[in-house]
């Protein structure tokens, strides 16, 4: 995520949405700062801030990069 973002914006309300639901109370959502923690998206594969990756426990199960639609970060996070 970065805050000058207008991408990484709209997805923070729309994962803000899912994460108030019931159905995704056990899900844990971690951040990474595009500015300031480049080791860390790096780590992962990332190479654009607005990049979402779903995980089941240690393996990765979807990624999604530049998507703000509720329905395919719906899915990922599911």
């Amino acid at each position: 995520t970065a805050p000058w973002c207008p991408t990484c914006t709209s997805q923070h309300a729309r994962i803000d949405a899912l994460a108030a639901k019931p159905e995704f109370a056990s899900v844990t959502l971690f951040k990474i700062d595009f500015d300031s923690q480049e080791e860390q998206w790096k780590s992962l594969g990332a190479r654009t801030q607005s990049t979402l990756i779903g995980y089941a426990g240690p393996r990765e199960t979807g990624r999604l990069v530049g998507e703000t639609k509720a329905e395919p970060i719906e899915k990922l996070i599911s």
